[in-house]
């Protein structure tokens, strides 16, 4: 409900990726709620996809225009591509850690969200 900084990745309702992102990182939060499925965040920059496991600190590379059904781990075999990736990653959340949004909601707006929550039955 409230803006957020960033851009669309998808448009055209979802059906095609937006070409106007280029060569910028898209970066993926993953918050599990179960106890064995750990915690994870991505960055995608051009070809390649990293994931980082936070509960392990362990990482998987992969080259999505070979592999794009994410098969073949290059964590490994590339290191300095991981090494890269992941301090790009690194940077992104410490830079984000206040939080995505652009600026808080204003009073009204909040009220508003929480009066159609309460409509839909979401809150009491």
């Amino acid at each position: 409900p409230y803006p957020l900084r960033g851009h669309p990745i998808l448009y055209d309702g979802g059906e095609t990726i937006n070409d106007e992102l280029g060569d910028r990182p898209i970066v993926i939060e993953f918050k599990s709620h179960y106890s064995d499925v750990s915690d994870q965040t991505a960055i995608i920059l051009g070809d390649y996809k990293l994931i980082h496991y936070l509960s392990t600190g362990e990482y998987e590379l992969y080259d999505l225009s070979t592999d794009p059904d994410e098969r073949w781990n290059l964590a490994a075999e590339d290191g300095e591509r991981r090494e890269e990736l992941a301090a790009l990653l690194a940077g992104i959340i410490r830079d984000h850690q206040g939080g995505f949004y652009a600026e808080p909601p204003s009073p009204l707006e909040a009220q508003r969200v929480q009066e159609e929550l309460r409509a839909l039955g979401y809150i009491q």
